[in-house]
């Protein structure tokens, strides 16, 4: 037992003799992949990482995410990535599901919701996004009214409070989660019917249009493994997080009436 917990330990870059320190006498990053060492303990195929770079800088941040895709190629690993941070997401999921109220909003391919993103929420959250430039000004889309309460949501759409897009209907009706366009799902009165063309391109709007040239300036690409991401408040986390192990447990996992993992 000794040499397995050794063995697991240095897979995440932490030396066995680390095993006779205290806890108080471990720095955030470190306390990550000790984190990450108990879950790999466990020899899973699926793995729920909540916030795992979540109060770490950026450069402890890079060193858990490199760890967290090594340990995918190497132990054949499926993520669930939970996390506040696009910036993060965007260079290390395959798929990527928006939650808002504990409701998921949009789903679709990283590539495809960041280029065109459907849902008003979605393009609120991108704008967000900084650029690391004191020149540049954002266009941000501020959101505004404040989050209403998960015990009594509004009816129909639980965003319209604070859409600025808001019809009578989304008033009255809760839009239905379908497919968009192929493998874009998208929960919207906006896209009831109509032209599915007609929607918003980020690669439109300037902000993105200007983000994107510079992202494209030196940017690292991870290569692409198993992983998928999704956007979630503490509420959305929380949710997720028990019905992913209900699926779990359950033997596969069921998500828009398809198998994603089994």
């Amino acid at each position: 037992m000794d040499d397995y917990v050794s063995r697991v330990m240095e897979a995440c870059g932490l030396p066995k003799y680390y095993k006779s320190r205290y806890p108080h006498e471990f720095s955030g990053g470190q306390r990550q992949r000790i984190c990450i060492a108990r879950a790999l303990a466990l020899n899973p195929d699926f793995i729920v990482c909540d916030e795992p770079v979540s109060a770490l800088d950026v450069s402890i941040q890079a060193q858990v995410i490199n760890l967290l895709r090594d340990l995918q190629r190497e132990y054949g690993l499926t993520y669930l990535f939970i996390s506040h941070d696009l910036s993060v997401v965007e260079h290390i999921s395959d798929t990527l599901g928006v939650m808002y109220l504990g409701n998921i909003v949009e789903f679709a391919e990283t590539e495809m919701l960041f280029s065109r993103p459907l849902h008003p929420y979605t393009r609120a959250l991108l704008s967000a996004i900084p650029v690391p430039d004191p020149d540049y000004k954002m266009d941000r889309i501020l959101l505004k009214g404040s989050i209403p309460s998960p015990t009594k949501p509004p009816n129909g759409c639980k965003f319209h409070t604070r859409c600025e897009e808001c019809m009578d209907i989304c008033t009255r009706v809760a839009p239905d989660f379908r497919e968009i366009e192929p493998g874009h799902y998208c929960a919207c009165h906006l896209y009831g019917g109509a032209d599915t063309m007609s929607g918003v391109s980020a690669a439109h709007m300037p902000w993105y249009s200007d983000r994107a040239s510079r992202r494209e300036e030196g940017k690292m690409r991870l290569s692409r493994g198993e992983m998928r991401s999704v956007i979630a408040g503490a509420l959305g986390a929380s949710l997720l997080v028990a019905l992913v192990f209900a699926g779990v447990f359950a033997g596969f996992i069921l998500f828009l009436e398809m198998i994603v993992f089994k």
